[in-house]
């Protein structure tokens, strides 16, 4: 029986009592791996879990031929628990980086702890959710901050000028046709809009006004005009009308 009061110098399994860990023991096998084992193949069956006592192993998945880094495990950590929920093959590979000692704890010793030790088994539930917890939280932040650093478009750059040619100023790069550069963009456009409206009616109506205006210098232009043509009568015939009177 392996001896497994190293588990308590761990917060999360600070809940396990001396019977607990006594009755886990008795559940559990010890198990060796030299640095550079294999534990565990992605689609191997899934039937036990593993605590790390010593060492350190690497999860790993093959994407596309290569090898994909996912985490590292120590010691008080633990990796296939899923093995103990659902039973599902492996979905990654570990492997041993480091001479590691591991206490194996598997599905059928697990059901039976459950009807033997109840609350223990509870127990090893309870720390198995607080890990699924853990991670599910930081692969999202590990998502969002991929999402946050993605890296904007670098600007274009000028070509030299030609002998007796001012230089080119440098713009940035234009972003494709139909991909909209912000959040902004539809009150901007709808701002356009409306001011191109507002500036078509303004035209209008000072055409209309200039219009009006001119329709009336045509009415009033005949009358200045006779005015300014009108001789003025001679004056020998104000002298034949004063002396008639």
């Amino acid at each position: 029986m392996p001896d497994l009061y190293f588990l308590v110098e761990f917060p999360i399994f600070r809940d396990f009592d001396g019977d607990d860990v006594e009755a886990l023991g008795v559940a559990c096998e010890l198990k060796e791996f030299p640095a550079g084992a294999s534990v565990c193949r992605e689609g191997d069956p899934g039937d036990a879990m593993f605590i790390v006592k010593s060492g350190v192993l690497e999860v790993s998945r093959r994407v596309q031929g290569k090898d994909l880094h996912i985490n590292l495990v120590s010691e008080g950590e633990f990796f296939g628990e899923m093995a103990l929920i659902d039973g599902s093959p492996r979905s990654a590979d570990v492997t041993v980086r480091e001479d590691a000692v591991l206490v194996k704890l598997p599905a059928t010793a697990y059901r039976q702890l459950k009807g033997v030790r109840p609350a223990c088994a509870l127990k090893v539930a309870d720390v198995l959710l607080k890990q699924l917890s853990f991670r599910v939280r930081r692969t999202t932040a590990r998502a969002l901050a991929s999402e946050a650093t993605v890296p904007a478009p670098a600007p274009q750059l000028a070509p030299s000028p030609a002998p007796g040619q001012a230089p080119v100023p440098l713009r940035s790069a234009a972003p494709p046709a139909g991909v909209a550069t912000g959040p902004a963009t539809k009150a901007t456009k709808a701002t356009k809009a409306t001011k191109a409206t507002k500036a078509t009616k303004a035209t209008k109506a000072t055409k209309a006004t200039a219009a009006r205006k001119t329709a009336k210098d045509k009415q009033a232009r005949p009358g200045k005009k006779a005015a300014r043509t009108a001789k003025p009568k001679p004056a020998a015939q104000m002298g034949k009308r004063r002396g008639k009177v």
